[in-house]
């Protein structure tokens, strides 16, 4: 199963290394402009939550681990190191900062985030947009924990984070926050629960508002919802970056699609 996947991910990168572009390409003004200021925007100022970063993979802490997976069922509960979730199931520096430029970028006021882990994508957003409201929603209770002592650490009174099942977590949240300007999906990776999130976040979205969708190549699965997700009709664009998919809804925007280099 794992060589399987392994060789759908080498596949999906060489097909997404021939269909790259760069902004020598982008003739679309708002594409172009998104491209180069947000995606190609490099942040060096953030020094506090690499530095965050690297004690957490040096960490030699073991937490019990309890994962949700597909339909709210418990699937596992191991022991593992705080040192290997953050090298495995966290955001990479590059993406996170990316993701936070993409939300300044847009002036995103309202930041809903599936998937906290240890907390360190919330951080970064926070960092380049610290008048921003994230709410950020975790599964894992040990994660959960964690992520709070990171943000309490750097004093984000900003960032709400909320533990429980993100199948009745968001729900319960939407019908709080009228509209969302920004929302990540890093939870569960599977077709059903990443199409049911993001019907649900449709409910509250805008014409302004930009979702995020990560590891658009990790599966078969996430590749047919990434496919689903894009040729929805309230969607006008879409960006494939492959380490995440960007997906906007402005009525401005042609129907089109872009594989642009990262």
């Amino acid at each position: 199963m794992l060589i399987r996947q392994k060789l759908f991910q080498a596949q999906e990168y060489l097909h997404y290394l021939l269909a790259q572009v760069d902004e020598h390409s982008l003739h679309a003004p708002f594409i172009y402009d998104f491209y180069t200021r947000a995606i190609r925007a490099r942040t060096t100022d953030d020094q506090h939550l690499i530095s965050l970063r690297q004690s957490l993979l040096q960490s030699t802490t073991t937490i019990q681990l309890q994962d949700l997976g597909a339909g709210s069922v418990m699937t596992s509960a191991d022991h593992r190191r705080v040192s290997s979730i953050t090298r495995h199931s966290t955001s990479s520096v590059k993406t996170a900062r990316t993701i936070a430029n993409i939300a300044a970028f847009t002036q995103s006021a309202t930041i809903i985030e599936l998937g906290t882990s240890l907390g360190l994508l919330s951080l970064h957003l926070h960092h380049r947009c610290p008048l921003s409201h994230i709410y950020t929603i975790e599964g894992a209770p040990e994660l959960h924990h964690l992520a709070r002592k990171h943000f309490s650490q750097f004093g984000n009174d900003k960032i709400t984070p909320i533990q429980g099942d993100i199948d009745t977590a968001l729900p319960s949240l939407l019908a709080q926050v009228n509209q969302f300007d920004m929302a990540i999906i890093d939870a569960n990776h599977t077709l059903q629960a990443t199409l049911s999130y993001f019907y649900t976040l449709l409910k509250r979205c805008g014409q302004h508002s930009v979702v995020i969708i990560d590891d658009i190549h990790w599966s078969k699965e996430m590749r047919q919802a990434w496919d689903e997700i894009r040729n929805h009709p309230e969607v006008t664009c879409t960006i494939d970056l492959f380490q995440f998919g960007v997906v906007f809804f402005k009525e401005e925007l042609q129907k089109q699609h872009w594989v642009l280099t990262f």
